[in-house]
């Protein structure tokens, strides 16, 4: 069983990168006037994310990497660092005040392509705050 945070693997950069806040805001909409009571709790705001990691030749070390990561987070279950704000060469989130850096994955299952010219390609990660 790996140890809980996993490092995120450093290389490459993402090709695409995309990130948006979810609110878990339930409402109650009245059938007489149609009015609508939204109810938002404190810390409800999460942040998601999802990244798309270039194709790269299967003699690429940073391949095993990546496959090694993927099956180490076991789904839903593991956790990992990632520090938006400073990774290196983009930085992600500018100017926030404060990012969170543990997340997990958002799926509970992870798929990746290998190509008949042996190229990985096809990733795309999808991870939430943890």
């Amino acid at each position: 069983m790996p140890s809980y945070p996993l490092t995120f693997p450093s290389t490459p950069v993402f090709s695409s990168f995309n990130i948006r806040e979810i609110y878990s805001t339930p409402v109650s909409e009245s059938p007489f006037t149609g009015e609508l009571q939204v109810f938002e709790y404190t810390g409800s705001g999460r942040l998601q994310w999802e990244a798309t990691i270039p194709p790269m030749a299967i003699g690429d070390t940073a391949v095993n990497v990546w496959i090694q990561f993927l099956r180490d987070l076991h789904g839903r279950a593991g956790t990992f660092t990632l520090n938006l704000q400073t990774t290196t060469p983009i930085n992600y989130l500018p100017g926030q005040a404060s990012v969170p850096t543990l997340w997990r994955s958002r799926n509970a299952q992870t798929s990746w392509n290998i190509n008949t010219q042996r190229v990985f390609s096809g990733m795309i990660i999808q991870a939430e705050e943890a």
